[in-house]
């Protein structure tokens, strides 16, 4: 067999193009399709810089369906997917997700739309997970495009008013007097035309919105300190999604002016039978008129 051109069969040969192809038959009803794709592709992709680095990625891609095609031929996203996991060189995750999303494009006459979706996790000191999520949107002709990054840490919050009423009723210092204390959750997205954002960077800044990182690993020393710290800078969710639109600002002098910000936090609380949320999103444009 010499690629996919032909097939070798017990009585001859029979070439590609002889073989039925149920996608392109038309519909019985003739409308378009937004996106149709796949879901939950586990791989590993390298990146090289000044080092290379493999990250364990779980990737959805997705393209739009005409009027006149039944179906999307899958096995030639599987098999861009696998060409570009193969040969291409990327500098950077979003760098691999515009060089498939091309590749994609030009394997698909009958496609104009493809967005791909890269869910991934890194580490800090190895073992203080978080999440990262990349969304790629392009169209032919670059008529349409934007980028997606979303982010999802974990960390500690000491809740500032049961802090100050202690104190107040107790007449103890502040900074030694007890507060409960949530896991906090706090949720990023960042939609631009164009993601000129370091996430690392951006990650490791985000870490200053709660009273304290979590830990995995804590002596009892460690937890004596890391306590110490949380009630030395107690924070309210409201609080928590603030700090993080300003460091995103101080972040976002690459970003057009259009980009949307979108901040969510999820305190689960520890005194209450229920759960504190907020949130906030505003275009950077939007956003500067608070650090003038």
């Amino acid at each position: 067999m010499k690629g996919l051109e032909t097939m070798l069969l017990l009585n001859g040969v029979l070439r590609m193009s002889e073989i039925p192809d149920v996608h392109k038959e038309f519909p019985n009803y003739r409308i378009p399709l937004d996106k149709v794709g796949i879901q939950g592709i586990e791989t590993k992709i390298a990146i090289c810089n000044d080092k290379c680095r493999e990250y364990d990625v779980t990737l959805d891609i997705y393209v739009d369906l005409s009027s006149d095609m039944r179906g999307v031929h899958l096995s030639r996203l599987t098999s861009c997917l696998k060409e570009c996991l193969d040969n291409c060189k990327p500098n950077s995750i979003m760098n691999f997700l515009e060089l498939l999303a091309k590749k994609i494009l030009d394997a698909y006459d009958e496609i104009n739309k493809v967005e791909i979706v890269l869910k991934t996790k890194d580490y800090i000191d190895r073992m203080e997970p978080f999440e990262l999520k990349y969304t790629i949107h392009r169209e032919r002709l670059n008529s349409i495009k934007w980028d997606e990054l979303n982010i999802k840490l974990v960390g500690l919050t000491a809740c500032p008013c049961a802090q100050r009423v202690y104190s107040y009723f107790e007449n103890t210092p502040l900074q030694n007097t007890p507060t409960h204390m949530q896991r906090t959750i706090l949720e990023i997205k960042i939609r631009s035309k164009e993601m000129n954002i370091d996430p690392f960077k951006l990650v490791n800044s985000l870490y200053e919105c709660f009273s304290s990182p979590i830990k995995t690993v804590l002596k009892r020393i460690d937890e004596y300190k890391l306590v110490k710290s949380a009630l030395s800078k107690p924070l309210f969710a409201e609080d928590v999604i603030r700090k993080s639109l300003a460091i995103i600002y101080k972040h976002s002098s690459m970003l057009d002016a259009d980009s949307m910000i979108i901040a969510k936090v999820y305190s689960m609380d520890s005194i209450h039978p229920f759960n504190v949320y907020s949130e906030a999103r505003y275009t950077l444009n939007d956003l500067r008129k608070f650090f003038k």
